[in-house]
């Protein structure tokens, strides 16, 4: 940062050399055009690794944040160095130019990567990825085209700067940036990704890329240099568009991910693979035998009746006569066919994706293909908390058939709250049946906690709760206490006495499947770790917490684990760290006068990119929890972010027309943007709490998140200039800080700050980070 300060008469053109400049330099709308297409390209390069990464990895939100981290550290460090460049003219948009057209190429490569990446790190075959793992594939898949994109940021803000105020020219990069991002990531989420294949959609938005990057060089008219590379350019948008007529770039995309299906080494055929909108879902076989891989991982075997048939008896015969049943979770493939075999009047079978019964419809077994067209069968593709939420009917057995909580996603289905509704639609004789997978001959401590915070959670809400040991930990729960029993026999006779016949059970297996020794061990030591485990609600996801400690050992990396349970011992002292660390920060970095000013206004913006970050997974989190996961409300929640994104950054730049060199209404404008942002974080808790039937105040708090996170910005990046600060330092230097900021938000809220320390107090650890930053700035400004 010491050789960013230049006043910028000093590096300012003549008035000869820019008239000239001007007579020669690409039209403003070609450069909007440009910038336009290359936030919708950085977008769409980023939703298409995610969705990649999350197919080679075990796709939690460790997965999402360290994935994120690699991208914003990426920009951070690409936006630092095009911050160092000192450049003018035609050098500076041949720069610029030929950064857009290697975005363009290193985003397949990206893809490809991400594909290949069991070539490249050592994943045990049929293991699970440690956090090292996801590091470093994160960083070769995502580090990359992040530089790029860093770098392209303050080299555009730039090429522009000769032509208007330079914190105005940051805000007009940053605007249509930002729609970019907003248009291709409404279009990628709602109308790309269940239609066409990743290589397709990233060759198809470089094609304009391309093309703009040739046609802004051509015009610039300044070398033929310039010119070379803006034919280049055109030519390289001829060839994308060639190989996408012609279908090469399906062919590809379909050669690469049948090398990536052999990276897992499991001697199964692919059959069939479709992406949804939620998830890529592959069919594979072996010998008769399907199996079903959910973003690359294991979901379940197909036909496997033995198993389907030892749960779903066992579930149905704790009830003493079940006629309305509720199956939440599971698809035609689950246990349904047995079900059915008991005196049941209905079953309501709740699946979220309807793709996943379209790709197993062709396969399906005669009985289970029955069993979807029985009368009494009823099948409904949503959310199953939703569905909840909103069913009119009452059961007298609710069997939650999902997968762990090895997600945030996931365990809404595991909560307090959640097990409030369930009860809800419950008859008086009700009761509910969830299960947690086991490791029958090892029950550490960690496993404990981890079955214990489900268990205490449905006590919280049900006065009587047993549990039954297996291969699946059975947790059933009811009002009343004479509905489930641990005597095997009056099972048996209750089997018997229906008048089942299943092919794969009998009567005779209900002593081996419910033993009191097991349940006796379970349940004294679940009982002994009574009061020393919370309660796992939306607003502190611990059961949660538990599967991703859990996850660490197993994997064998146990790095991550011993960090969060130190951490969920020490959560409020690391709050005080943490405050501290920002204080210091601002102490160390006290230099004299402007410089000083210039480290606390990236501090500031750092705080500001991890807020806005935060909250915002924060508030999507809640969303789904209060009003159940819908794919077109939740891309359209985060559409509102991007959308304020871009009107902040518009009504900053209209703003600056009047005030671009009034450093004192640019110190009260940031000011105020943090304040109210400040204000957001600490209210949003009770917002929550208080407005959970009301759709419209998530929505107003995201907009809102992303209107001040767009102003702040470019005010930030005037009252630098007005104070003497060069255009393109400025714009690396904060680009850098805002993207440092958001990182550790992306990082750190799903996976460490709402699993150990909840909702409430990650959105006052927010606040205690902006209210010290606006100290600290405030401090500055008037030393």
């Amino acid at each position: 940062m010491s050789h960013a300060f230049r006043h910028n008469h000093s590096e300012a053109m003549s008035e000869n050399q820019a008239k000239k400049y001007h007579n020669t330099a690409a039209p403003h709308w070609v450069l909007s055009a440009l910038f336009f297409f290359t936030g919708a390209h950085a977008i769409t390069t980023q939703m298409y690794c995610v969705r990649e990464l999350l197919v080679v990895f075990f796709g939690n939100e460790l997965c999402l944040g360290i994935l994120f981290g690699c991208w914003f550290l990426g920009i951070g460090i690409g936006s630092y160095y095009g911050a160092r460049l000192r450049m003018q003219g035609t050098a500076l948009m041949t720069t610029l130019t030929t950064g857009v057209l290697v975005l363009g190429l290193v985003s397949w490569g990206a893809i490809v990567v991400a594909r290949l990446l069991r070539y490249v790190i050592a994943i045990p075959l049929g293991g699970s990825a440690s956090v090292a793992h996801m590091a470093e594939g994160s960083f070769l898949t995502a580090f990359p085209p992040g530089v790029v994109i860093g770098l392209i940021f303050p080299l555009a803000c730039a090429v522009l700067q000769e032509r208007d105020s330079a914190g105005r020219t940051i805000g007009w990069v940053y605007l249509w940036e930002s729609l970019g991002s907003l248009g291709a990531g409404v279009g990628v989420s709602f109308i790309a990704v269940p239609t066409y294949v990743s290589l397709t959609v990233v060759s198809f938005c470089a094609l304009p890329l391309f093309a703009t990057a040739g046609i802004a060089a051509l015009l610039h008219r300044t070398s033929r240099a310039l010119i070379r590379l803006g034919y280049g350019a055109l030519l390289l948008a001829a060839l994308d568009a060639v190989c996408l007529s012609t279908g090469m770039v399906y062919r590809f995309d379909s050669l690469i991910r049948e090398l990536q299906w052999q990276t897992l080494k499991n001697g199964l055929a692919r059959v069939a693979e479709q992406d949804s909108r939620y998830q890529r879902i592959t069919l594979a076989e072996a010998g008769g035998q399907y199996s079903v891989f959910l973003n690359g991982t294991f979901w379940r075997a197909y036909p496997n009746a033995y198993q389907q048939s030892l749960s779903a008896h066992m579930l149905a015969t704790q009830h003493p006569a079940p006629r309305q049943v509720l199956l939440l979770g599971a698809g035609s493939a689950g246990m349904l066919a047995e079900l059915l075999k008991h005196p049941v009047a209905t079953v309501d079978c709740v699946s979220l994706d309807p793709v996943l019964d379209q790709i197993l419809e062709p396969v399906l077994v005669p009985v289970d293909r029955a069993a979807v067209r029985d009368q009494r069968t009823t099948m409904h593709y949503q959310d199953s908390r939703l569905f909840v939420k909103q069913t009119p009917q009452h059961y007298e057995l609710i069997i939650v058939d999902a997968p762990d909580p090895s997600t945030a996603f996931l365990n809404r289905l595991y909560t307090v709250d959640f097990f409030d509704e369930l009860r809800r639609i419950l008859t008086d004789n009700g009761m509910i049946a969830i299960g947690l997978s086991s490791e029958q001959e090892y029950f550490s401590k960690v496993c404990a906690l981890y079955h214990n915070s489900l268990y205490q959670s449905l006590r919280q809400v049900f006065p009587h709760v047993m549990i039954i040991p297996g291969e699946r930990n059975y947790f059933f729960a009811a009002m009343r206490s004479d509905l489930f029993t641990e005597d095997a026999a009056l099972l048996a006779r209750r089997y018997e006495q229906r008048g089942v016949v299943s092919e794969y059970f009998s009567a005779a297996l209900f002593p081996f499947l419910v033993q009191r020794e097991k349940i006796t061990f379970m349940q004294t030591a679940l009982d002994a770790q009574t009061g020393t485990v919370k309660l796992n609600t939306d607003l502190q996801p611990v059961t949660y917490f538990y599967n991703l400690v859990l996850w660490d050992i197993m994997a064998g990396s146990a790095v991550l684990a011993p960090v969060l349970l130190w951490l969920r011992e020490q959560g409020q002292p690391m709050l005080l760290a943490i405050m501290t660390a920002l204080v210091l920060a601002g102490v160390l970095c006290r230099a004299r006068g402007e410089r000083f000013v210039y480290r606390t206004v990236v501090l500031l913006i750092i705080t500001t990119g991890a807020a806005v970050m935060a909250l915002e997974i924060v508030l999507v989190y809640q969303f789904q929890n209060a009003f159940g996961y819908v794919y077109e409300k939740i891309g359209a929640i985060v559409a509102l972010c991007m959308v304020g994104l871009a009107c902040g950054a518009g009504i900053a730049r209209r703003m600056l027309r009047w005030c671009a060199n009034n450093v004192r209404a640019l110190r009260n404008a940031m000011l105020v943007v943090a304040g109210l942002l400040m204000t957001v974080a600490l209210l949003t808790p009770l917002l929550v709490s208080t407005s959970s039937g009301n759709q419209y105040v998530y929505c107003c708090l995201v907009f809102l998140l992303g209107l001040l996170g767009g102003a702040q910005f470019p005010c930030a990046c005037q009252m630098l200039v007005a104070r003497g600060w060069h255009s393109s330092s400025v714009a690396g230097w904060l680009n850098a800080g805002d993207h440092l900021g958001a990182c550790c938000g992306a990082v750190l809220t799903g996976t460490i700050l709402m699993p150990v320390l909840g909702v409430a107090a990650t959105c006052t650890m927010i606040g205690a980070a902006l209210g010290t930053g606006i100290a600290l700035f405030t401090w500055s400004v008037r030393t």
